[in-house]
């Protein structure tokens, strides 16, 4: 891992921050926002996969493409809630990891 921390600690963190309690069995309303994605990319030693390009699909079928940064680290915002796929695409050969599109 870099000296920066760890970016998925980092992340949960600031999920963790932001997030409310209710009273159980207090009625919430329905989740209307966007949700996000975070993960980290590592080999069979556990070392991270730096630059490693993949493509990510949400439930409603829509699909972002990144790449995994120095730490192997990767995430999208504002994807619908519920189960997503992330398909691993291989090496980066250009100019741009750790960006999405």
């Amino acid at each position: 891992m870099s000296d920066n921390g760890n970016a998925l600690e980092k992340s949960g963190a600031a999920a963790d921050s932001n997030f409310s309690e209710g009273q159980a069995g207090a009625t919430q309303p329905s989740c209307s926002q966007k949700s996000w994605i975070d993960f980290q990319l590592v080999d069979a030693n556990g070392n991270p996969m730096a630059n490693v390009r993949y493509q990510l699909q949400d439930t409603q079928g829509q699909t972002k493409e990144g790449t995994t940064d120095s730490d192997g680290c990767a995430g999208e915002d504002g994807i619908d809630p519920g189960n997503c796929s992330i398909t691993f695409l291989g090496p980066d050969t250009s100019n741009s990891a750790g960006q999405t599109s």
